[in-house]
Parts: structure tokens; sequence; C-alpha cells
């Protein structure tokens, strides 16, 4: 009997995916009837930019994954990528120009929202509607003209528009007239205001990439929670008008700095949320010798530590029971994950501190370090380093917004359902 390829692709956007980026139990059982069947489950996405999402390491017996729109295979637990190279997006724009011009079905993404032309929405929805690539399409994606309105709203208010390159170039290819004045790359933001058009996981990129310039920046949600994200895509071109006018504030907020001993570099140092120190997904619990100063706090036990700022209190901290704290609070929170003891609490302690973690295993030679989301293996042994940065981000806010506000329109905080 010859072998047999059995290609399996797990889809990691729409209905597969909950609105937290984790992959539903449906789909893990499947994994996992597969796996246990021999079939190897590769997963397939996009995200040429963003790197690999965390969330396929939960499929059992998943070794690589096909990204960047099939251009790319990486090694799931590296993250390193061993065949390929990202696709740029006019290669990415060409291909599914080519997929339109065939009857295929096109969609073009701009952050975790489908973003597509009313005509062409129509269209689909004519050809569509009552199958089951209607429901996928319709349940899961959305019209977004008001990316356009953003433009013109900032044109109108007299503004020097700059657009990150990459970007700029996605956006013209869907938005040929789309308006900029420069297109920028990393290291050469000289705005007075940044612009994130998203949700959380964009704005934390936009910090990444303004970094210590402290250059205030101002979430546009396009997203499904958007908790850092205070304006609508709707509301975009009131609020601009209000930009111009002063009718903003800004609120400074803290963000840890990470250092190891590992003689590895960290692709970012900085986390506006958290940093998570966790284990491997194939390993045992993990040991955490944890000191606050140099004073020995705990040795924590279990699948990890998260070590959250009060923006990302409200984050990973939140769902493993951990406090929230007001953003204006001068403290951090360590939080255990899975903790091996009833003993082990949420810890909140100020911000002055110095916090050392160093792991320990005796079936694991590696563990993973999360800061904001970006992933990376050290080796078993090796000590993390936290501390309050010496620069902050600058979040602008509407006039109105407030922390109780925020709290019950985008965790509804106190809703009764009964």
């Amino acid at each position: 009997m010859k072998n047999e390829i059995k290609p399996v692709c797990v889809d990691l956007d729409g209905p597969l995916l909950k609105n937290n980026k984790t992959i539903g139990s449906k789909t893990i059982a499947a994994a996992k009837k597969a796996a246990e069947k021999g079939i190897e489950i590769v997963p397939v996405t996009g995200r040429p930019l963003s790197g690999l999402p965390q969330c396929v390491k939960v499929l059992p017996g998943v070794h690589y994954a096909v990204t960047s729109n099939g251009a790319c295979v990486t090694e799931i637990a590296s993250g390193r990528r061993i065949y390929g190279a990202p696709l740029s997006n006019q290669k990415s724009l060409q291909i599914m120009n080519l997929l339109n011009s065939h009857g295929y079905l096109f969609e073009a993404f701009a952050d975790d929202v489908g973003y597509i032309e009313p005509a062409l929405m129509e269209k689909y929805r004519q050809k569509f509607t009552g199958t089951p690539v209607g429901d996928y399409i319709f349940g899961s994606r959305r019209v977004v003209p008001d990316i356009r309105a953003l433009f013109e709203a900032l044109r109108a208010s007299g503004a020097f528009i700059e657009v990150e390159r990459g970007f700029l170039e996605y956006v013209k290819g869907l938005i040929p007239d789309v308006a900029a004045d420069k297109a920028v790359g990393d290291g050469e933001v000289s705005a007075d205001v940044v612009v994130s058009i998203g949700g959380d996981g964009t704005f934390l990129r936009a910090a990444a990439w303004v970094g210590s310039r402290e250059t205030p920046i101002f979430g546009v949600n396009t997203g499904h929670l958007g908790y850092l994200s205070d304006v609508s895509v709707a509301d975009v071109s009131t609020f601009v008008a209000g930009l111009a006018d002063g009718n903003f504030r800004i609120e400074r907020r803290s963000l840890l700095q990470v250092d190891t001993n590992a003689g590895v570099a960290l692709a970012n140092r900085y986390a506006l949320n958290e940093v998570a120190i966790l284990k491997n997904a194939s390993a045992s619990m993990l040991a955490m010798d944890t000191s606050v100063d140099t004073t020995m706090l705990n040795t924590y036990l279990g699948d990890g530590l998260i070590i959250a700022t009060p923006t990302g209190s409200t984050a990973y901290n939140l769902s493993v029971g951990g406090p929230i704290l007001h953003p204006a609070c001068s403290s951090f929170v360590l939080s255990p994950i899975a903790a091996h003891s009833l003993t082990m609490r949420p810890l909140v302690v100020p911000d002055t501190v110095e916090i050392a973690v160093t792991t320990r295993s005796e079936r694991s030679h590696t563990f993973r370090i999360s800061v904001d989301g970006e992933s990376l293996s050290l080796p078993i042994g090796s000590t993390i380093r936290l501390r309050k940065a010496d620069f902050c981000v600058n979040v602008v806010l509407r006039a109105g917004h407030n922390f109780a506000g925020a709290l019950r329109n985008k965790l509804m905080w106190g809703a009764d359902v009964r």
C-alpha cells in the first residue's frame, strides 16, 4: 500500500477562533483525533509580519505551520522560519487579484477585520447567501468603509499624514485614491500623534513601534473588544475633529522592561500589558524562583507566571484570576498560572521594585517567555529581570473617557443578565 498524504488545514480566523483568539474546543478535539491516527496537523495562517499565533500551540501533534498565506514554513516550538520568506503586500495583492479573476473568493484583511468594498460585499452576498461559505463570510466579516473616512477626516483637519510604509501599500491596493503625505518605516516616526487602526494587538505593536519617543497614540477600534482602542471606527471623524480642537486628554501608562541572562536577544524588551513566563506545551510544571529587590519571595510551581502592568491587568492577568488595577496605580501584579498550590495567590507590588525570576525543571530543557504576546524559547535556568521602564506610553483618550465607564462598557462590569 503506497503512502498517502492527507493535508489537513486549520483555519485560524473566522468561526474557528473565538474573539479572544483561542482555538475552539471542536477544533482541538478534531486535531486530537487526527493526531491519534498519525495524521500531521498543519495550521495555515496569513500573519506574514506579526509572527505565529500562540493559539496554535494548544493543538496536539502539531510541529509545523504554513504561514504568510503559504509562503513560509515555521517550526512551532521555536517560532523559527525554516523555509520561504514572507510575501510582500504587493505580491499578496497580485495573488488575490488573480484568484478573484478566476472566480475564487477574494478577501482582504486589515488587522483582524475583513475589509471589503460594499459593492464587492453585495456581489458575494448574492452569490453565496444560504451556503456554508456565505455563513462564514457574513458571520465573521463586516464592511469597514470608514477606513477611507479616517483618512478624509485627517486631511480635512489639515494634518500632515505619515503612514507606515507596508500599511500604506496595503491600503492603496484597496483604496487607490487614499491620500497620504509620506510613507515611513521603523525608526522614522516624527508625527505629533500616532493612530493605531485595529484592535488591542495593533495598539501593542504601535506602542512597540513608537518605543521611547513617547509619541501619543490614539487607537481606532476595528476589532471586537478594543480595550486599549478608545474610539470606534464609526466615530473616528468626530474624534479627529475634536482632536484638532484639543478635546482630548492623555493618560500615561507604565511599561515593564525585560532583561535576561540567557544570551538571546529579545525582539521586544518592553511590555505595555504583561510578561508571561510559560512552560512548554509538552512539559511538566515549571518551578520559578521569584525574588523582589533581591529578597526571596516564593517558588511558584505551575504552568507559568504573569507579571502585568496596570494596563495589562485587564488582559491575560484577568483571565487567570488576577486583580484589576486602575491605570494610574504605581504597581505591578504577579499572577501564577495553574498554580500547584492553593496558597499561591496573585500579589500586587509597587512598581519601584525589581523582580527576578529563575526557572527550574527536571523534565524540560526550555521554557517560553512572552512579552506582550511575542514569544521566545529560552533555556531552563535562565533568569528574567523586570523593572519599570524609564519611559511610558502616552494614550490619547476622549475627554469623557473614564476607567469605570470602560469597565462597564468593555467588560460588562456589574451587568445582570438574569
